[in-house]
């Protein structure tokens, strides 16, 4: 027992005070507080969740990813297309003058 008030169980390092937790498990502590008169030889985790992205860049950027509104606008506009296309057409499955016009 570390003395840290965090039961061993519980503890990432039960051996060590100035750390308890290490979400990502990779061995590194989310963070490192040290009581007054003790050190550690452990350094705190710059990626705490194991993402592959150091956590003073997790939500920095302003790029949310990307957008799906341009993909449908394109979708409608062609399906509108199409729909258009079906209605000009005659009866019998030919195109009409107006069509051939635009082609």
């Amino acid at each position: 027992d570390d003395g840290d008030g965090i039961r061993d169980t519980r503890d990432a390092f039960p051996m060590d005070a100035c750390a308890t937790t290490d979400t990502d498990e990779d061995g590194q502590p989310d963070d490192v507080t040290c009581p007054p008169g003790q050190s550690t030889w452990l350094v705190a985790d710059q990626d705490d969740d194991g993402d592959g992205v150091p956590d003073t860049m997790e939500g920095a950027s302003d790029d949310d990813g990307p957008s799906a509104v341009g993909l449908v606008m394109l979708t409608a506009f062609v399906l509108l297309g199409l729909v258009l296309l079906l209605r000009r057409r005659g009866g019998d499955g030919q195109l009409s003058e107006k069509d051939l016009i635009h082609l």
